[in-house]
């Protein structure tokens, strides 16, 4: 009668009722309810026990499935689900829980220990964000889950970096934006609002990176800031305009007088032009004397004086300011009277023209050769021409023809009389060493300067050569003399060396470096003896370059190999030098996210460059210069970066300081302090000068307080270990007492001393604690089952009394009947008058028991009225309530035997 025990198993003040009565029913929703209402510790303890293993089980029912995972979804008990949340039998399960605790760590061991389906697995790795926790889990996962963990580090990575990018963008952006509100020029303030605008549209789109309040601080101070700066455009716009509108009418006036004054001047070179027109018109000079003497010179000046005073007229009646209107009334002016000397002048004015283009004929000379014919012709010119611009004014398209011409020629003869000097003046001195060095009978040295100083005689002048003829004479003399016993000593020396030379050339040296030094050395005191005007010498001179070209063949590919090599080089060097150009390039107008990178990449750089091989000397220079003003940049801006970092170091370095010295607790300190020392791996290098310092110091502020707390956690350590061991002692005679556990009392009362231990939090540290929480919940198992089994063997025993009774009886025999179950004597002394062996069959349909051959027909019959009164009555079948039936269904029998062997194995 269910109705009758739920009253029991929720109302009846023993608690041993309420226990036989829950076990009873056998439901885990009421093993649930009596979980959470129950009084008796012993019947929840009972209870949640009953519940984990309904959740546990895996029998392979969808339908029960689906219900767990429903409990599990609603279930308050969040310390059941942590507990059972690795037990339980399906992967949908064990999701379910992790949804319900949605707990970082449980998500972890669920992925780590392989409790989840790969592809459930990456999802929940899509919920960590952890930097740290993620590149631990990459060192212990593979597939899937590993590449999952990679592509989310790299995308933290470039958030990070997007981020930190952003705060340092954003800042400067709005300083910018500020510091426009002190900018008092309307243009510059206007351009610089509009670009900065720009910039913090681009850089607002990331916002939603940031954390909200830091994006909503970030816009409140722009909003803020570009309303003062609308304000105070407003304000110059006005006045701008009103400027613009002054400078427009300024410059209209300006434009005005302007043209004005071009009109005017034109006219009155039209004027100038035509009288000019006038008299070139004339034939000749003879002609143009006879037109402009007498009566015409007075009509001429009557004809031109009219236009002369309405050009005046003009003038006066201009608006162009007083320094213009001057200037041109005085053109005009000397323009008027420089008409009373037109015959004098136009013929001066011809000679002039004729005179400029004589000096275009001349040759501009190139050396001091020409010089010499260049000049008389040059001077004779340019004398004439100051002569003649001595009374009157030259027309300037005329003088700035001969000026142009003039500056050519005198530039050039200017340089080369100069040179003309330093080599008199060298000539002379060299003249002089040239005759010591033959006093002192150093003929080689002697014969190289004469031939110089013939180079140098050709170059001079009449008066500089006639200076120094009689001593070149002399000197002439003494060198022919020193030729001629040269002649006879270096005849035997030529033939030496080219014995010498001969041997290189049929037998080379194996090192072409050394093959092209000796054929050099050669060479050179070869043409240290000199040249003769010999048939002799001649064929020594020829056999010598022969066999010097072939010595030196073999060591062409040699340098041809090196010079490819330098080529390389280059090559290299360029794109050493684009990379660092773009380098300092960038450091000057972009920010900087990661210094170390920066100078890592600088490092290899410069590396490569010293280890890069030789370039051709003509580029060394120019290479060398675009290395240095490049790394110059570079090493620039490092070492204010270094400085930066230096600074923040020393200010983290004072702060540790501080933290040392409060009364804080060292667990306080050392939490402080490792904020700490991760702000100072974010700062960056100080530079090799500081850097290492700065970290000792900072490091022994550091372990001071580290080493205190280090000696005062081992000394915490010890009492808790000592303190574990006790409490790890009395488990193990728990466990050893529970191996002779024989009745139920001596394992309650292991029970009882298993529940009464507690955990000192004071002494015991927490990892202790949770090694001793989980042996002890480990102990409470073992205790558990062996309840169960304790339990177990009692109901097989009383199972075996009862059928042991039923078999006496069915052969005729008595039986105490007084040992067994009240419900059960009291069944076998009533008759139900129902069918045992129909009895048998719903026993076995209930506990899903293979059926016998010869009740086919009749257990289709018993199934179908089974579900049946199922259907139409809402009937329950119990295995318990279905045998006390079979035992009350009339007397036992002989012929019941066989059916009682039938239903044993459901009960043993």
């Amino acid at each position: 009668n269910k109705s009758v025990l739920h009253e029991l198993a929720f109302n009846d003040s023993e608690k041993s009722v309420r226990r036989a009565a829950l076990e009873q029913l056998n439901d885990v929703a009421l093993f649930w309810q009596a979980s959470k209402k129950d009084s008796a510790e012993e019947i929840q303890k009972l209870s949640l026990k009953k519940v984990s293993e309904w959740l546990i089980e895996n029998n392979g029912d969808k339908s029960k499935s689906v219900e767990k995972e429903e409990f599990i979804k609603n279930c308050p008990n969040q310390k059941l689900i942590a507990d059972l949340i690795f037990q339980l039998p399906t992967n949908e399960l064990t999701q379910a829980a992790l949804t319900r605790l949605n707990k970082q760590d449980l998500y972890i061991e669920a992925i780590v220990n392989s409790k989840l389906s790969e592809s459930a697995a990456v999802e929940y790795l899509k919920q960590i964000d952890d930097k740290n926790l993620l590149k631990k889990l990459s060192k212990r996962l593979t597939g899937q889950t590993l590449e999952t963990v990679t592509a989310k580090l790299t995308f933290i990575e470039q958030q990070s970096v997007r981020l930190s990018g952003l705060d340092k963008k954003a800042k400067l952006v709005l300083a910018q934006l500020k510091a426009l509100k002190d900018q008092a020029d309307f243009e510059i303030l206007n351009k610089d609002r509009e670009k900065l605008v720009q910039q913090w549209s681009v850089l607002s789109e990331d916002f939603p990176l940031l954390d909200s309040h830091e994006s909503a601080d970030y816009i409140s101070k722009y909003d803020s800031i570009i309303a003062s700066v609308e304000s105070k455009i407003a304000g110059l716009s006005a006045e701008f305009k009103a400027e613009i509108e002054k400078k427009e009418q300024t410059a209209q006036l300006a434009e005005k007088q302007a043209k004005q004054y071009e009109q005017l001047h034109n006219e009155l070179l039209s004027l100038e032009s035509t009288i000019v027109t006038r008299i070139n018109s004339a034939e000749s000079e003879k002609q143009l004397t006879e037109d402009l003497t007498a009566n015409t010179t007075v009509e001429f000046t009557t004809e031109f004086t009219k236009e002369f005073d309405q050009l005046l007229e003009k003038i006066n009646a201009s608006e162009l300011p007083n320094d213009k209107s001057t200037h041109l009334r005085d053109l005009l002016v000397k323009t008027r009277t420089d008409i009373a000397s037109l015959p004098e002048k136009q013929l001066t004015l011809t000679k002039l023209t004729d005179l400029v283009e004589q000096l275009l004929q001349v040759a501009i000379p190139k050396d001091l050769v020409e010089l010499k014919d260049v000049s008389p012709k040059y001077k004779s010119i340019r004398a004439e021409w100051k002569s003649l611009t001595y009374k009157f004014d030259t027309p300037q398209e005329i003088k700035t023809k001969f000026n142009s011409a003039d500056k050519t020629i005198s530039d050039a003869i200017k340089l080369l009389e100069k040179d003309q000097g330093r080599k008199f003046a060298s000539f002379k001195r060299k003249h002089a060493e040239l005759d010591q060095l033959i006093n002192d009978g150093r003929f080689k040295e002697a014969f190289g300067l004469f031939k110089k100083l013939q180079f140098w005689l050709e170059e001079l002048n009449d008066y500089q050569i006639k200076q120094v003829s009689n001593a070149w004479q002399d000197t002439l003399e003494k060198v022919n003399d020193l030729q001629d016993l040269q002649l006879e000593l270096a005849i035997p020396k030529k033939q030496e060396l080219l014995k010498e030379i001969e041997q290189l050339a049929n037998a080379p040296l194996a090192e072409p470096t050394e093959q092209a030094h000796r054929v050099k050395m050669l060479r050179s005191n070869w043409l240290s003896l000199g040249r003769f005007d010999t048939e002799q010498d001649a064929a020594f001179n020829e056999q010598f370059n022969e066999l010097s070209e072939k010595a030196f063949s073999t060591c062409r590919d040699f340098y041809r190999e090196m010079e490819e090599e330098r080529e390389q080089a280059l090559k290299a060097k360029e794109i050493i030098l684009q990379q660092l150009e773009t380098m300092a390039e960038k450091l000057s107008h972009d920010a900087v996210a990661s210094w170390k990178e920066i100078e890592t990449l600088f490092n290899k750089l410069t590396k490569l460059w010293f280890e890069t091989g030789l370039i051709e000397k003509s580029k060394v220079a120019e290479v060398n210069q675009r290395y240095q003003t490049a790394t110059k940049k570079i090493k620039d801006k490092i070492y204010n970066q270094h400085n930066e970092n230096k600074a923040a170091k020393e200010a983290l370095i004072e702060k540790s300081k501080k933290i040392a010295a409060t009364e804080d607790s060292l667990k306080v300190k050392s939490d402080q302090l490792k904020k700490l020392q991760s702000d100072w791996k974010s700062i960056g290098y100080a530079g090799r000068k500081y850097d290492n310092v700065l970290w000792n110091d900072f490091r022994s502020v550091n372990n001071s307080v580290f080493d205190s707390l280090k000696t005062q956690q081992s000394s915490d350590r010890e009492q808790s270990q000592t303190a574990k061991s006790d409490i790890e002692q009395f488990f193990d005679s728990v466990t050893a007492a529970l191996k002779d556990v024989s009745v139920m009392a001596e394992l309650k009362t292991l029970e009882t001393q298993l529940n009464n231990v507690s955990f000192d939090r004071s002494v015991l540290q927490k990892r202790d604690i949770e090694a001793l929480q989980k042996k002890k919940s480990s102990l409470a198992e073992k205790l558990n089952l062996a309840a169960s089994e304790l339990l177990a063997k009692q109901a097989n025993k009383q199972f075996e009394d009862l059928f042991a009774a039923v078999e006496s009886l069915a052969k005729g025999k008595s039986s105490d009947l007084s040992t067994l179950k009240s419900a059960w004597s009291t069944a076998l002394n009533n008759n139900n008058k129902l069918d045992r062996h129909k009895l048998t069959i719903m026993l076995e349909i209930t506990n899903e028991m293979e059926n016998q051959e010869a009740d086919e027909s009749l257990r289709r019959q018993v199934q179908m009225e089974m579900m049946t009164a199922k259907l139409e009555q809402g009937a329950q079948f119990h295995t318990d309530d279905l045998l006390e039936q079979w035992l009350s269904a009339g007397i036992i029998e002989q012929s019941d035997l066989p059916l009682l062997e039938r239903i044993k194995p459901i009960f043993v």
